[in-house]
């Protein structure tokens, strides 16, 4: 078994939740024909979020990745759990996998099961990652792939970092 894997980190918002990089609108349809380009076997994407009230990455990125028709997508839908506060969004209901999705190559594998976890590197950061199922359709194996968005509060850690 050979698979081919890619981690994409798709969207940067300031503190103001501004765009810093061109419009989501124009990355989303690049990086969505990047990605049909590719063909990679499993992609992880992080901060792909709608909750900072920008451009609904979930829905509409989504939906450019699968009209493409090689890829399926694994996100945590309405019917899951979501963070009781968040620091980042306080105002804002936001799902335990915000901004993660993971895309997979629908001709190879199917989806069994899907989840998300909350962790924290320390209290002012909420930090999750989102896990899927996958079963080989070709040998019936079975592949488990994590997908999260690691940050540290260097302030904090600032004094114990090796350089």
């Amino acid at each position: 078994m050979n698979y081919t894997c890619m981690s994409f980190n798709i969207l940067g918002i300031d503190e103001a939740g501004t765009d810093i990089y061109s419009p989501s609108e124009i990355r989303a349809e690049y990086i969505s024909g990047f990605l049909d380009r590719q063909r990679t076997d499993i992609v992880g994407i992080q901060e792909a979020g709608s909750h900072h009230g920008l451009y609904d990455w979930i829905t509409n990125f989504r939906a450019k990745v699968e009209n493409k028709g090689f890829y399926a997508v694994a996100t945590m839908g309405d019917e899951q759990e979501y963070t009781k506060t968040t620091n980042t969004f306080p105002d804002k209901k936001v799902s335990l996998s915000a901004g993660l999705m993971i895309l997979y190559n629908k001709e190879k594998f199917e989806l069994t099961e899907r989840g998300a976890h909350r962790y924290s590197s320390d209290e002012s950061q909420e930090r999750y990652f989102q896990w899927v199922h996958l079963r080989d359709k070709s040998n019936g194996k079975d592949v488990f792939v994590t997908n999260t968005h690691w940050s540290i509060n260097f302030n904090k850690f600032s004094n114990s970092l090796i350089v």
